[in-house]
């Protein structure tokens, strides 16, 4: 494997299709309070997860990660709660 090589998760059928995880999607629609729930914004997302912003797009328009709600053209944001569900569903994954 080369140096330039950027790993990805461990390839699943919830993760090739994301409408097989009814959990994460449920909470990607639902209405979030926001008195209680924290938005990240992308290089928190990162930060958290450990990926780059490149990688973590990618991801995305994979089907591997999440995606964010769209609150003006530059900002993007994701619930806390969606990513600690998504770095949860890796860790099984790998644990698998």
């Amino acid at each position: 494997m080369s140096a330039s090589k950027k790993p990805t998760p461990p390839e699943s059928k919830a993760t090739a299709n994301p409408s097989i995880n009814p959990l994460l999607e449920a909470k990607q629609k639902a209405k979030l309070d926001p008195a209680t729930e924290e938005l990240w914004r992308i290089a928190r997302v990162c930060g958290r997860v450990g990926v780059s912003k490149t990688t973590w797009y990618s991801w995305v328009q994979q089907g591997i990660a999440p995606a964010g709600v769209k609150l003006s053209p530059g900002i993007t944001v994701w619930p806390k709660s969606v990513i600690d569900d998504f770095i949860a569903r890796l860790i099984e994954q790998g644990a698998a």
